[in-house]
């Protein structure tokens, strides 16, 4: 919930309180979307590639891609509202989530 007489500015957790769930694999994370909140999918880092981080690093970046264009519209089709590589892509999906609260949107 966002609480009145805040300042303009919405925090982080204002955001979650506003019920923002990150990671849409399924079942995970659908419970989010079902509750009425903003999903989040994290298409890298949640295990979708299965792969440790450095060999995901160490992946040639037209193969990374492969894996994006494989996983995003997966995580979209389940309902995500954003998708992102991983939660330090966050803050953007967040920003976008508190103009569309101030526009009156919802989930």
């Amino acid at each position: 919930m966002i609480y009145p007489g805040k300042s303009n500015r919405l925090s982080c957790s204002d955001l979650f309180r506003a019920s923002t769930t990150s990671s849409v694999s399924a079942p995970k994370g659908v419970d989010g979307l079902n509750a009425g909140g903003w999903g989040v999918g994290l298409a890298i880092s949640d295990n979708k590639v299965g792969v440790p981080l450095d060999e995901w690093d160490a992946m040639p970046e037209n193969v990374q891609q492969k894996h994006r264009d494989r996983i995003y519209p997966t995580m979209y089709q389940r309902g995500a509202h954003y998708v992102i590589d991983s939660i330090a892509d966050l803050m953007p999906c967040l920003d976008d989530i508190e103009t569309r609260l101030k526009r009156g949107e919802k989930p």
